[in-house]
């Protein structure tokens, strides 16, 4: 009873720290997404800033190339970002992957658990029955023990009554 219990405890841990990383991946996914969405942006607009510049190479300002270091430095920063963010996602799935063993060790342990009992259980029924049947064995020994010394008090009695009878006849026949 107490490793059920014990086992029901683990499996309800297991649950919440699923759910728990199931929260934390869905988080780091839509992140994940986001990063990829703003890296596109970004290197959509450093593309466009050297096109630009190529147009324009005879002439370059250096405002423009500033636009072009700053778009490349914010697409270096958001590349960083999404490998931060897949290096995070790879983290969650391996505690997942951990966690749903541990869950699966959980059910496993309170499924042993019910069996355990379920033949406990039935071992104490089988031995309640022998109880049971040697208990009444019992009563009868008793009951046939009374018997016998019921029919040997009456033995006893009519050898009695009979020594009595001799005992009674011999005197007569003494005194004729």
């Amino acid at each position: 009873e107490s490793t059920r219990a014990q086992a029901l405890s683990d499996l309800e841990k297991a649950k919440r720290a699923v759910e728990g990383l199931t929260a934390k991946l869905n988080t780091v996914g839509e992140s994940k997404n986001l990063a990829i969405k703003a890296t596109e942006v970004a290197k959509n607009h450093m593309d466009k800033m050297e096109e630009a510049e190529r147009c324009n190479s005879n002439g370059v300002d250096g405002s423009r190339r500033e636009n072009l270091e700053s778009a490349r430095e914010h697409y270096m920063a958001v590349s960083a970002e999404l490998d931060a963010t897949k290096q995070d996602l790879r983290k969650i799935r391996q505690d997942y992957d951990a966690s749903g063993e541990a869950k699966a060790a959980a059910i496993k342990q309170v499924a042993e658990a019910e069996v355990a009992a379920k033949a406990n259980m039935e071992k104490a029924g089988e031995l309640s029955k022998e109880i049971a049947v040697l208990q009444e064995s019992i009563e009868q020994v008793k009951l046939a023990s009374m018997q016998s010394q019921d029919e040997e008090a009456k033995l006893y009695a009519d050898k009695d009554v009979l020594k009595q009878s001799y005992k009674t006849r011999l005197e007569e026949s003494a005194n004729k």
